[in-house]
């Protein structure tokens, strides 16, 4: 039987849980941040933390509907600098940088050897030339997005104040009002253009000496942005759940399940409605309070959101 002093050591580490700081980055949200993960248990009054993490995903879809038709052919990248400050036991503020960039990639061929290994599907892949950058949408004979060449630049920059509503050994739960300011270039997809407001709601939840859970729910209000303004919905609703496995005190093994409402109307395509991604992977811990995490997201709603996405974050806190 493992000692109480064990025990104890164990449960203050999964009391930590350890979600990926991964988001849909399919190219049509970019500057909405559906589901951005917030942290649910703030650190200790004046820590602050900082993570660099870049999620790396590729996208290979052609998609047709009544009056539409699509094709996304593009590897994007996605390097986000995250700043978090506690100001006392119960406020946070946070700020968070994105740089994106677009181009045809070297994912392609990676990508089909993994979903065959896998015994998955590889879509429009097989009729698409490998590592091209292609981004059309024709609604009625109307030209509504084209790109074909890569570029990148600053993305939408973002705002957020958490406040902590409960937190003891075994649970915390927090709300967070973010602010996305529209800095991104929408012409080339950097951005979209809009002011995005966002209430998320986070719960983390140890459930045995080794087992942690983390729930989030959010709800996005977003102004009339230059990205497909037709149709953009000013209403969206995203969620998460992730269970951690804390292995050790230094790893931690995830499976992760994101979720969130289309973000455009008046359409039949999978691209523009909503999407489930499911992310496995892990964390390592160092004791001078670096962290490195690695996740593969896949989309398991198929062809609603990019084929496969890569995150991988380095983070640290100071005290």
């Amino acid at each position: 039987m493992r000692s109480l002093p064990a025990l104890a050591l164990f449960v203050a580490g999964a009391a930590s849980a350890a979600p990926f700081t991964a988001t849909d980055q399919n190219p049509l949200l970019a500057g909405l941040d559906v589901a951005n993960l917030v942290s649910a248990r703030f650190s200790a009054r004046g820590s602050t933390s900082a993570s660099t993490t870049l999620n790396w995903s590729n996208t290979s879809s052609i998609q047709h509907a009544e009056g539409e038709d699509l094709l996304i052919d593009v590897e994007s990248r996605e390097l986000r600098l995250s700043i978090e400050h506690s100001i006392s036991e119960a406020i946070a503020i946070r700020l968070q940088i994105p740089y994106r960039s677009y181009s045809g990639g070297h994912l392609d061929g990676f990508i089909e050897t993994w979903h065959n290994a896998l015994n998955l599907p590889n879509g429009d892949r097989r009729t698409l030339p490998q590592d091209d950058v292609n981004m059309r949408y024709e609604r009625h004979g109307e030209s509504r997005l084209s790109l074909g060449q890569k570029h990148s630049g600053l993305g939408d920059v973002s705002l957020a104040t958490g406040y902590q509503l409960n937190a003891s050994t075994r649970h915390a739960t927090s709300a967070w009002l973010s602010v996305k300011i529209p800095t991104g270039d929408s012409s080339t997809v950097l951005g979209n253009g809009a002011l995005v407001t966002t209430l998320s709601i986070a719960h983390e939840q140890v459930l045995s000496s080794r087992w942690t859970a983390y729930g989030q729910l959010s709800t996005t209000y977003a102004s009339e942005g230059d990205l497909l303004s037709n149709q953009q919905r000013k209403w969206l609703a995203s969620g998460m759940l992730a269970v951690d496995y804390c292995y050790s005190q230094a790893l931690r093994l995830t499976l992760q399940l994101d979720g969130h409402t289309a973000a455009f109307d008046d359409s039949n395509l999978e691209l523009l409605g909503d999407a489930w991604i499911l992310t496995v992977g892990g964390e390592y811990r160092w004791p001078s309070q670096w962290r490195l995490q690695v996740g593969v997201g896949e989309d398991i709603k198929v062809d609603a959101s990019p084929d496969v996405n890569f995150a991988m974050s380095l983070s640290k806190q100071w005290r």
